[in-house]
């Protein structure tokens, strides 16, 4: 990535770094399985009532808490998000980490870009006092500032996507459940179990590897998609039948859950 200027062209390294990380992060969003439901689990489901509601007519197989159809891949997504037509798959449970680096790599970017660019309109500024008329007419300074205001624009834009789904991570929810939780707040069942259990669920127990794009067997996120913790007073209010508690999601096999 470069910013020209008359009296020389600079590469912007920490520009380079951070879009490399972009590059990398979208390649593994898009390469990556957002969530298969695996075949015939729902045969293990004890509940007739849940299988009425939970079965898929396009697919023919049964939803998973948590899973929806989606109409453009035309197939169930365990824990899906919503479909990003940016990168042209889903986001699911095995690659929203993915998703999530993506947006914080490109939120850096523009950040870094800024900076870089900040610079140079500083410069231009600095060259107005001494010559005006000709730094006034000089057309790269007119670009260098409509970029600015490009980039401010997507910089703000960009920051307050990357919000609302950090929100959502924190809190255990997903864009779907954020939607039905605004039209119908009493049908829905909580899953916020905490800052750091809901954290891990998307970005994997090994602090090391929560920044990298790599899949390893202590970065994949927590639980199988399938089987899912709830908090206590919506387990009673969900099953008050169910002793015990329910496991965090994904202990153990869901086969014999």
């Amino acid at each position: 990535f470069f910013f020209s200027s008359r009296r020389r062209h600079t590469r912007c390294s920490g520009v380079s770094w951070a879009r490399r990380c972009v590059q990398e992060t979208d390649t593994q969003v898009v390469i990556t399985e957002p969530g298969k439901v695996p075949l015939y689990w729902g045969f293990f489901l004890d509940d007739p009532d849940q299988k009425k509601r939970r079965y898929c007519l396009i697919c023919h197989i049964f939803k998973p808490e948590r899973c929806h159809h989606c109409s453009v891949c035309n197939r169930c997504i365990l824990n899906m998000d919503h479909h990003c037509p940016w990168i042209n798959n889903c986001v699911g449970f095995f690659n929203r980490k993915y998703f999530m680096l993506m947006l914080f790599y490109g939120v850096l970017t523009q950040y870094i870009a800024l900076i870089r660019i900040i610079y140079e309109i500083i410069t231009i500024a600095g060259d107005m006092t001494s010559d005006f008329s000709k730094t006034i007419s000089d057309l790269e300074n007119w670009l260098i500032f409509v970029a600015f205001c490009l980039m401010m624009t997507l910089a703000i834009s960009l920051t307050n996507f990357f919000i609302f789904h950090l929100q959502l991570v924190l809190i255990n929810s997903t864009t779907i459940e954020m939607l039905d939780r605004k039209r119908n707040s009493q049908a829905l069942i909580d899953y916020d179990l905490g800052g750091y259990i809901n954290w891990i669920q998307v970005f994997g127990k090994n602090p090391a590897l929560w920044p990298l794009p790599i899949l390893t067997e202590s970065s994949m996120p927590v639980g199988d998609g399938i089987i899912w913790g709830k908090k206590p007073n919506e387990r009673i209010g969900m099953n008050e039948s169910r002793e015990g508690s329910e496991p965090l999601a994904g202990d153990g096999n869901f086969a014999n859950n």
